[in-house]
């Protein structure tokens, strides 16, 4: 740290350890060693505390040797599969996993206060806009930061907003609509699975079927079969 030989021991399996990049850190392992690193702005820290009327979190504290955190753990298996299959995730879902780390990181590491007040819904001019958007514009070319902006609002309370007013998060309220988009061609035309994957914005068949099956119980290929029965 700092260019200067200090000892952090070891750490346990699922441990959530913290440093502080301005103190230049260079790790020496000695083993093999699987990680998963969450970088944690100094722009993003003052975001939220700025939203929040809190005061300034200059830096995250962690004890030594690392603490386990069921949350931050849960956090990294959600991104896992962002890093095995990239090409079927949007912008939009590493988005919201990373405010919500961000968000955790800055209130168990750096005394954010939680949120007290009521949570709002959006103006029916606001979710009109977003959902336009959502709708209009590619799987990559989405953005939580865009999709805020349009609505007059934080990236944080757009979130949470959408999801009061819709009961899904924005990454998941686009794959419902384009698994409801794929019902309508599964119906209405004898167009091949993974046309119908492309055209909905899925980035294959495979994860047009796996998709599906998980909002409609069913693989797309027996739902059709049912429609037209």
């Amino acid at each position: 740290m700092d260019g200067k030989c200090v000892h952090r021991g070891s750490y346990a399996a699922r441990s959530t350890s913290i440093v502080n990049h301005a103190e230049k850190p260079v790790a020496n392992l000695l083993s093999p060693f699987d990680n998963l690193i969450f970088v944690v702005s100094q722009k993003a820290l003052d975001e939220l505390a700025y939203e929040r009327g809190s005061p300034r979190i200059g830096q995250l504290h962690c004890k030594l040797g690392g603490v386990f955190d069921e949350t931050v753990w849960h956090l990294g298996n959600a991104l896992l599969p962002a890093l095995e299959r990239p090409h079927e995730i949007g912008t939009i879902y590493a988005e919201q996993v990373m405010l919500a780390a961000n968000t955790h990181f800055a209130q168990a590491f750096g005394g954010l206060r939680p949120r007290s007040e009521k949570l709002g819904m959006l103006a029916p001019w606001q979710l009109r806009r977003a959902t336009d958007a959502m709708v209009s514009l590619a799987a990559d070319e989405v953005s939580l930061k865009d999709l805020a902006a349009l609505c007059g609002l934080s990236v944080s309370y757009f979130v949470r907003a959408f999801k009061q007013s819709t009961g899904d998060p924005p990454y998941r309220w686009i794959l419902r609509h384009r698994v409801e988009r794929s019902k309508s061609l599964l119906a209405q035309t004898d167009s091949a699975l993974a046309e119908i994957a492309v055209m909905c914005g899925f980035a294959d068949q495979s994860h047009f079927t796996r998709m599906f099956r998980s909002f409609v119980g069913v693989t797309p290929a027996a739902w059709r079969r049912a429609a037209k029965f």
